[in-house]
């Protein structure tokens, strides 16, 4: 009787260090998987130039028929590393040579350096900086050209790490409209549309897109 008693106890015992022991090891589960959630990677962000794209659009015709390209050189400047998209260029410029038009044709970059912007004053590059950033979309960029200097009001696209600024302006108000006619004369017929009529509007449209790259700290 007295054997079956302690065996009882012993029974009895052993379940309840079984218990303590699955509690002690379901605790210390539950504080490691609270630790790990609260922890957060620390990174800033960063512009590189690889990551960067600077594209045109021009019209001809009275169809207003798009041509576009891009530059294949530019220097942006200013632009720092930090926490939040927009605060990396707050302060950048950029410097865009003629030299780097490109619209895949050849001739026509070769009369678009030499009539249009052979045409204009002191137009070996165009300059732009940030003037206003706003986080509700829209900015102003100041740009040079012509020897003229205003400004240009941007539309701003935050993608993740995507950056895109993109604007409409007309070449009337760096006072281009010598620079058009001239590039337009040269062309021609090649300006003509449906109706004959040989046109080149003095609207053009660029996009800035540059991809941010993290960096942990």
């Amino acid at each position: 009787m007295k054997l079956k008693l302690l065996s009882a106890l012993a029974f009895s015992l052993s379940l309840m260090m079984m218990s303590c022991n699955s509690a002690t090891e379901t605790k210390v589960t539950d504080t490691k998987a609270s630790t790990d959630t609260v922890v957060a990677k620390k990174t800033k962000l960063n512009y590189v130039k690889e990551n960067t794209k600077v594209s045109w659009t021009a019209y001809k015709t009275t169809e207003l028929i798009g041509v576009s390209g891009v530059f294949t050189d530019f220097e942006i400047t200013g632009v720092e590393q930090t926490a939040t998209p927009l605060d990396v260029v707050k302060n950048a410029s950029i410097t865009i040579p003629i030299a780097a038009i490109s619209s895949k044709n050849p001739e026509r970059d070769e009369r678009i350096k030499n009539f249009f912007f052979g045409a204009m004053a002191d137009t070996d590059s165009l300059t732009g900086t940030v003037k206003e950033l706003s986080e509700a979309g829209e900015g102003v960029l100041t740009l040079t050209m012509n020897g003229v200097t205003g400004d240009v009001p941007v539309k701003i696209a935050v993608d993740g790490l995507q950056l895109t600024f993109t604007s409409t302006f007309s070449l009337n108000d760096w006072k281009a409209q010598d620079a058009v006619k001239a590039l337009n004369e040269e062309c021609g017929a090649l300006h003509a549309g449906t109706d004959g009529v040989s046109f080149l509007s003095p609207d053009v449209n660029i996009v800035i897109t540059t991809t941010l790259e993290e960096e942990a700290l």
